[in-house]
């Protein structure tokens, strides 16, 4: 037994106190992650006086493929005999969805300096060059939802936050806490803005590594400071479904007459939205972001998916898929109506 305090703060099981709880949260965990044969990496520690954050790589076995899941555990201890943990991670790899996760910490007066706080300044006003300028040349950002999303060298990261940033702005954050141990550094934080959407605050960590190299910034003078090697994200990322939460209500104002076209390849409630909302003769296409394709498509006098499609990937608005990746949408209607059964 353990003689203090003992607090969990669990994006899935919420906040566990006392002993009793914390039994079962015990139990419940590793019958959970032996089902799954779960083992784990240490990706770093950071470590200052009383609080350490350690970001774990854990791997799950479960529908014939293994799934990697990033995840930030912060321990303090506030006296001798107590403990506090935060786990921070997204729930999109293990259950599909998109979770919103109230604040656990309030905002704090700690601010990160050098290249992060200049990386801060940059995400909270939106400018993409100036937060590709605080990576070094080989840096990268990984997004919570696993390392195979993750944005190398200055062509990756000037696009992924262009793409972040297309919202009418940057990324509000209300700082909590802040772990530097000079090498890296754990911005704890609540997510209150994506763009000129004001969102639910909900709780997340940032983790960002210094490189070894030194670049000189020229500005009031001389100051030398170690470019950002890595970023990593362990916020739930509800940011972008919520602004889509009244989907449903919005659909029969701005398309009265039902949808022609809808690009998507996430599923769940914008999906199902939109199929309920879909014209005679309208196809719906689920793109692959990997391999830059479409790769199914659904005709709607048919009712039916011209392929199998598997819902894997985070939501592709139709306007990237359009712009960026140059998908002619009669294109994708013709190839729809080729394959209806009723055309």
């Amino acid at each position: 037994m353990w003689p203090g305090e003992v607090v969990i703060y669990d994006p899935r099981a919420g906040e566990i106190r006392v002993h009793r709880q914390l039994r079962r949260f015990v139990r419940r965990n590793l019958s959970w992650l032996a089902d799954r044969h779960a083992r784990t990496e240490t990706v770093a520690s950071t470590c200052v006086g009383g609080r350490a954050v350690v970001e774990l790589l854990a791997h799950l076995a479960g529908d014939g493929r293994e799934v990697a899941w990033p995840v930030a555990v912060v321990a303090e201890s506030p006296d001798d005999s107590s403990v506090l943990f935060r786990t921070y991670c997204s729930q999109w790899p293990v259950d599909g969805r998109r979770h919103v996760r109230p604040p656990i910490l309030k905002p704090g007066h700690a601010h990160p300096g050098d290249v992060v706080g200049r990386y801060q300044a940059a995400l909270d006003a939106g400018d993409t060059e100036a937060i590709v300028n605080t990576f070094a040349p080989d840096g990268y950002f990984r997004e919570p939802i696993g390392p195979h999303y993750a944005h190398r060298g200055t062509p990756e990261l000037r696009s992924f936050f262009t793409t972040c940033f297309s919202a009418g702005g940057g990324i509000g954050l209300q700082h909590c806490a802040v772990t530097d141990d000079g090498v890296r550094c754990a911005l704890e934080y609540n997510g209150v803005r994506w763009g000129s959407h004001d969102l639910p605050p909900q709780a997340g960590i940032g983790v960002y590594e210094r490189g070894p190299d030194v670049r000189v910034l020229r500005r009031h003078g001389r100051d030398q400071a170690r470019p950002v090697a890595r970023a990593a994200a362990y916020l739930p990322w509800g940011t972008r479904r919520d602004r889509f939460h009244d989907v449903g209500r919005a659909l029969p104002e701005h398309a009265p007459d039902g949808v022609d076209v809808f690009l998507d390849n996430v599923g769940g409630e914008i999906l199902d939205a939109v199929l309920t909302r879909l014209a005679r003769g309208a196809c719906s296409a689920a793109a692959s972001r990997n391999t830059k394709r479409t790769s199914a498509s659904w005709c709607s006098p048919c009712r039916e998916a011209t392929v199998p499609v598997g819902w894997t990937n985070p939501v592709v608005v139709y306007r990237m898929l359009l712009s960026e990746w140059k998908i002619d949408s009669g294109a994708a209607r013709r190839a729809s109506r080729a394959n209806c059964k009723r055309r």
